[in-house]
């Protein structure tokens, strides 16, 4: 299928952008043909974008709440709330047949959520004709959700399984290995769908604390983008969020420090499995940190494609049959993720030496502009690509308010495009360091 990049109606340099007035909302600002609005009752703030390429328009609403905010005992719980949330709420009840999720499916909703380290989000891409009713939906649930020690019951044995599915994949065990390694008192070390003795444990007064605490207006996005009606549409949002007052108390703060790392720290893990898997992880800073755009780029450049330097030097030699670096944009520091799996026979020993090698070249310079400027074009298409749905660019825009910015989403393109070859040496030099690395080891076995 065919994908196709589209933006809002052009203005010309001489057309000035004029917000909307509505009342019980402040402007705050446009960026990237998104504006965004507060909620001055509740603190809820809006990101509306007018885009007329389809009929349809996304509603998301992005908690800023994720495994982060988790404590030992309660880990998971994001998670398993966020499976609870389609069960019922005050205005949504299966007895008065009004069911969330038929109710939206009947009118041709696509509908679902997810939760991650720093976030939970729910959205519905849904026909202009029925926007109130989604809206109608997340204002409800965002209060008004209703948790039943049967329906909890049930959904446990989901999660459970869902535990069990990332249990057999290699990749995510051992990634649960390095980060629980990695971390020792920032909740990063916690994986997002919690450990097994608290998923057993949850109560439903564990999940009504939870949700109390940072489900509210105040820890909040609600964005919709698509061919809407900007004031008719804060006129909606208010009529159904301003419902809720603002708390009283404040969200709670993050318990984010982690001491230095001071030397490199290894885990092993063996499990069944029919693959070896080597991972290697280096500490690198936050999303908003101003060496991201560059540690980006070197992302790309050990792994992004089939020309990329791992792809060269491992994949296309025979010594691994897949590779995967990422660099993600998360709120607190977290890591520069290489994995490789190993084909057989192969050693774990030659593919770390592989890789520190490569490293060290970089290091040392042996790194071309036309390599960076592959890495800069792949990163563009990519970023060009999310804006092809309304769907897509609402997820761009979550990752980029779960990350600490919403206009992260805009200027993080910007600034990769500007990611030079001495920038590239230079965040190598920097974050790739023995000192602050993870080595993990997954030996799979018959």
């Amino acid at each position: 299928m065919a994908s196709h990049t589209y933006s809002s109606p052009s203005r010309t340099a001489s057309q000035k952008h004029i917000p909307v007035s509505v009342p019980g909302f402040a402007y705050v600002r446009s960026f990237g043909g998104v504006d965004e609005y507060l909620l001055k009752k509740n603190g809820l703030r809006v990101l509306l974008k007018r885009d007329t390429f389809v009929p349809a328009a996304t509603v998301m609403v992005t908690y800023e709440v994720g495994s982060v905010h988790e404590k030992s005992g309660e880990t998971g719980v994001a998670h398993m709330l966020e499976h609870m949330m389609f069960k019922e709420s005050a205005n949504f009840r299966r007895k008065d047949k009004r069911d969330i999720n038929e109710l939206l499916d009947k009118k041709g909703a696509r509908l679902n959520a997810s939760t991650w380290l720093d976030r939970t989000n729910y959205y519905e891409t849904i026909g202009v004709p029925f926007l109130e009713d989604a809206i109608a939906l997340e204002a409800d649930r965002m209060r008004n959700a209703i948790f039943d020690l049967k329906e909890l019951t049930a959904e446990m044995s989901v999660v459970m399984n869902e535990y069990e599915i990332v249990r057999n994949s290699p990749e995510r065990v051992l990634l649960t290995e390095m980060y629980a390694t990695a971390f020792q008192t920032h909740p990063y070390h916690h994986p997002t769908i919690g450990w097994l003795s608290d998923i057993k444990a949850y109560t439903v007064e564990k999940l009504q604390s939870f949700y109390d605490m940072y489900y509210r207006p105040d820890n909040a996005v609600v964005s919709v983008v698509g061919d809407i009606d900007t004031a008719m549409t804060l006129r909606l949002i208010k009529k159904h969020f301003g419902v809720h007052p603002k708390p009283a108390v404040s969200v709670p703060f993050v318990m984010n420090e982690e001491p230095e790392q001071t030397g490199e720290r290894r885990v092993t893990v063996k499990r069944p499995g029919t693959y070896d898997l080597l991972g290697m992880f280096w500490k690198k800073p936050p999303a908003i940190h101003a060496d991201m755009p560059a540690l980006t780029v070197l992302a790309t450049v050990l792994g992004g494609g089939e020309t990329s330097m791992l792809t060269r030097a491992l994949v296309d030699t025979g010594v691994a049959s897949d590779i995967e670096v990422e660099a993600h944009p998360h709120h607190y520091a977290s890591g520069f993720e290489v994995f490789v799996r190993l084909t057989p026979e192969t050693r774990f020993v030659d593919v770390e030496t592989a890789i520190k090698d490569i490293v060290a070249r970089i290091k040392d310079g042996h790194i071309s502009e036309e390599e960076v400027a592959r890495a800069r074009r792949m990163l563009a298409v990519a970023y060009a690509a999310q804006e092809g749905s309304t769907a897509s660019f609402s997820d761009m825009l979550c990752e980029a308010v779960a990350a600490g910015d919403w206009t992260l989403a805009f200027t993080m393109p910007k600034k990769i495009a500007k990611v030079s070859r001495e920038d590239v040496i230079r965040v190598a030099r920097m974050y790739l360091n023995d000192d602050t690395s993870i080595i993990g080891v997954y030996e799979g076995q018959a």
